[in-house]
């Protein structure tokens, strides 16, 4: 009922509103893949894993929310893990896109309390075929551990025509207590994209593969194959 209540209310919004209604967008994803990967090392161990990825935008503001399920937890016991964010985007110009959000990350079943808050950055620039990205995270209680975290990532994409896209990128984890490691991370990858599929493989590099960090070794997750479905 309570769902029923809100789709209800979400439609009265939108008639109301009418200017903002015709903004709305919504775009909802299912993805299947070798591996879980988030900044830069693997959350599921190197388990398969699946996930499901909502976006809907209003005008400038967004709202998003992630889910992913890994087949196996993983020693970290973070197999599980369910997102929500709320952000604004603007274009700087017709080429520069710019945007801030936040959002929380918890995980439903774990043997102890990973949930963090963290605010997101993104710049982007494209000309053409041609997209060169910028994001930097920032949360001061990562993983509910007491140290905050900043993590910076570049990634250049390319199109190389109608169905395939190459990509690069390179990020850094800092994180401020001196106990907990520092890394670096790179991925290298192509994109095959047909209709509403797209197929991804990719190779990720981590610089402190072996490495313990919050208990458990820091993954370098090497070939990663990714299957999306974009449902509408």
């Amino acid at each position: 009922m309570r769902f029923v209540n809100t789709r209800l209310y979400f439609l009265f919004y939108c008639l109301v509103l009418s200017p903002l209604c015709k903004a709305y967008q919504q775009q909802v994803v299912v993805t299947a893949s070798s591996d879980w990967i988030y900044h830069g090392s693997s959350e599921s161990a190197g388990e398969p894993a699946l996930g499901l990825n909502g976006e809907l935008q209003l005008n400038n503001f967004f709202l998003g929310a992630e889910l992913h399920q890994a087949g196996e937890p993983g020693p970290r016991q973070r197999q599980r893990s369910v997102a929500a964010y709320l952000g604004y985007s603007f274009f700087v110009d017709p080429r520069w896109l710019a945007s801030i959000s936040y959002g929380q990350r918890v995980f439903p079943g774990s043997v102890k309390e990973w949930d963090y808050r963290e605010w997101s950055t993104h710049l982007s620039y494209q000309n053409n075929q041609q997209t060169l990205a910028l994001d930097i995270d920032y949360a001061e209680d990562y993983y509910d551990h007491d140290t905050e975290v900043l993590v910076a990532e570049l990634n250049y994409s390319r199109e190389l025509n109608r169905h395939w896209q190459s990509r690069l990128g390179v990020g850094l984890v800092e994180l401020s207590e001196a106990s907990y490691r520092d890394y670096h991370y790179a991925h290298i990858g192509a994109a095959y994209a047909v209709n509403v599929w797209v197929v991804d493989l990719a190779y990720h590099w981590n610089s402190e593969a072996g490495a313990r960090l919050f208990g458990a070794e820091i993954n370098s997750p090497g070939w990663v194959l990714t299957i999306s479905y974009q449902l509408y």
